[in-house]
């Protein structure tokens, strides 16, 4: 498992697809077969996004000071490479 430290899209190229891509490319280049992600359940953009690139949520944490903090919970997700994606990868990870 590798997690994912931070992603973030400047707001002038968000809906353009730059999230995904990066994404795909750490897919694409690390060896690692499973991701996990942390998201507020409030960030409906990158939850949606996370989603749609396959992420499915493990754990769900609910966050005491909600009021303070703007958020319900916290999501923990992850994403786990197919056999079907693995399959034709060299070591490098390149096909």
């Amino acid at each position: 498992m590798q997690p994912i430290k931070f992603v973030a899209t400047s707001s002038n190229y968000q809906r353009c697809g730059v999230a995904s891509k990066i994404i795909r490319y750490i897919f694409d280049h690390d060896l690692h077969t499973s991701f996990i992600l942390e998201v507020a359940d409030t960030n409906s953009k990158a939850v949606t996004l996370y989603k749609k690139l396959g992420f499915k949520e493990i754990a769900r944490i609910k966050m005491k000071d909600i009021k303070q903090s703007g958020i319900n919970n916290l999501l923990y997700i992850e994403y786990v490479k197919t056999k079907y994606y693995l399959k034709g990868r060299t070591k490098n990870g390149i096909k």
